[in-house]
């Protein structure tokens, strides 16, 4: 057995969880101590964010010991059978921001699929990783008849990462099949990433990765996959708002505009009905003027009838003078 890696993940973690680890001949390698960190780290005030990941898919397909391996950046290699267990570590994300990621391992046997049915509805996961095994065809095949409907089931609208775990193993198989005749009519068990990547679109996964727990930093970047899709859903989600804001916004003025002119035109038409009721407006009726106001055309016209009827009236003047005379 290979002893397990050296390498540390490129992002500060810390874990709050309990774990058995199994004693073996090769000790675990050194952990850095960043214990400054992580009391830094602790603050409540520090972390913006929860987010909680379920893993789920068959049992020994290597889901504790890939959560093992991303908390204590070692290769675990005694097997313990999973009920319900998690694991806390706090990760810091591109902006600089505290995450507090919560990591849910749950049993795969059927026998517990009761227990991980209440998990579902009492943890409202964020976000899965869905697991595989690259040497096993069957819990492979299980992703897309077993696990995915008790996902849709039981958290439906939840985004998941499709991982295939166990590489070094395939890795190692493949080799061996290289050096070796190939078995005629043998069903080759191991999945490749293409095989993986295929299925991930088949099933609609947010995305499909392969790790393995010996490289710790592989595992990282799966469960930092994860964090980064709950970061940029609350994103878009916030863009989002902010449109839908400023939508809006314009839709207020834009009713507010029309109000306002509906106002200035309604006042425009009451004033104007106020100008045409008032005395000494010209378009208003005038009462009778008076004589001592009677214009000049008026004082020609009385003087022109009055001279139009004296003629008549002296002819008959005249007329009885002379008969008077003649008699």
């Amino acid at each position: 057995m290979s002893s397990p890696p050296t390498t540390t993940t490129t992002t500060t973690t810390t874990t709050t969880a309990t774990s058995n680890t199994t004693s073996n001949n090769t000790p675990p390698p050194p952990i850095e101590d960043k214990s400054a960190d992580r009391i830094k780290k602790r603050d409540p005030g520090g972390i913006t964010k929860v987010i909680k990941c379920g893993v789920v898919g068959d049992g020994t397909v290597g889901k504790t010991t890939l959560l093992l391996s991303y908390i204590t950046q070692a290769f675990i290699t005694e097997y313990t059978p999973t009920v319900f267990d998690n694991f806390s570590a706090i990760e810091e994300v591109d902006d600089g921001k505290l995450v507090n990621v919560i990591l849910w391992d749950t049993a795969g046997q059927d026998d517990y699929a009761q227990i991980r049915t209440t998990c579902y509805t009492n943890c409202r996961y964020d976000v899965f990783l869905l697991c595989f095994s690259c040497v096993n065809r069957d819990s492979f095949d299980n992703v897309k008849y077993k696990w995915l409907p008790e996902l849709k089931a039981n958290s439906p609208g939840t985004p998941f990462i499709l991982v295939g775990t166990k590489t070094d193993m395939r890795d190692e198989s493949e080799k061996q099949q290289a050096n070796s005749p190939p078995l005629t009519g043998a069903i080759n068990p191991n999945i490749s990433s293409k095989e993986g990547q295929k299925r991930a679109k088949e099933i609609k996964a947010h995305s499909y990765m392969e790790c393995t727990s010996r490289d710790p930093a592989s595992v990282a970047k799966v469960v930092l996959e994860a964090i980064n899709i709950i970061i940029e859903k609350e994103r878009l989600k916030r863009v989002n708002n902010e449109k839908q804001w400023k939508k809006e916004v314009k839709k207020e003025e834009k009713e507010e505009k029309s109000f306002l002119k509906a106002r200035e035109k309604y006042e425009q038409k009451q004033k104007s009905k106020e100008e045409k009721k008032k005395p000494n407006s010209p378009n208003s009726n005038s009462p009778p003027s008076t004589p001592e106001q009677s214009s000049p055309q008026s004082s020609k016209k009385s003087a022109s009838s009055s001279t139009s009827t004296s003629p008549s009236t002296t002819p008959n003047t005249t007329t009885a003078t002379t008969v008077t005379n003649g008699h």
